[in-house]
């Protein structure tokens, strides 16, 4: 369908989709998120984490969340393949640990409190393909963060590209974003 079939043109603007959170707050409400700033983000995200079409990107993150909108659509942006965990198995480190290393996941993204209790299951051999790991959602205690840049230093990882926090906004004409981390600096 055509903008001269619709009864106005679509904008960038335009909600992309509503998302239902209780934030900090504890309240559920709708938080509206326009085309603009979903096409930033993930523009960004593909820049940024250096996503291409060698990358296996793993789809874990139940699509009800917004984690999930970077994990499907920067894999179609950047042509990474995308790895998805079968129904309710994201929820079982060592079903998520074994996939990530069958199918030689190279950027993941977890929930720090998730990180912890895979770091805990995985073992080095299942982690050796993971060239990124991103976390959001709460806060990264460094001892996390150091555990898996200790596990993966084994493999000659430098840690430069790997495990950060991300805390970020995401605006029609930009991304905001803190990145805590080894090798990470804030933008």
């Amino acid at each position: 369908m055509g903008d001269g079939e619709r009864c106005a043109p679509l904008r960038v603007e335009y909600p992309a989709y509503v998302i239902y959170t209780s934030g900090t707050t504890g309240v559920p409400k709708g938080v509206v998120v326009a085309h603009a700033g979903v096409v930033n983000r993930l523009v960004w995200m593909v820049e940024r984490f250096g996503l291409s079409v060698g990358d296996r990107v793993v789809q874990k993150t139940p699509a009800g969340f917004d984690v999930s909108v970077w994990e499907f659509f920067a894999t179609l942006l950047s042509g990474a393949a995308l790895v998805v965990v079968p129904p309710g198995e994201h929820r079982d480190a060592e079903r998520v640990a074994e996939l990530i290393g069958r199918e030689g996941v190279t950027v993941a993204h977890f929930v720090p409190s998730m990180l912890r209790v895979l770091l805990g299951v995985a073992g080095r051999e299942r982690l050796a393909g993971l060239r990124q790991v991103v976390c959001s959602g709460e806060a990264l205690p460094g001892e996390v963060a150091g555990s898996l840049s200790t596990l993966k230093a084994a493999d000659g990882w430098d840690g430069r590209a790997c495990v950060c926090s991300v805390v970020m906004k995401q605006w029609a004409n930009g991304v905001s974003a803190w990145l805590v981390g080894s090798g990470m600096g804030g933008e």
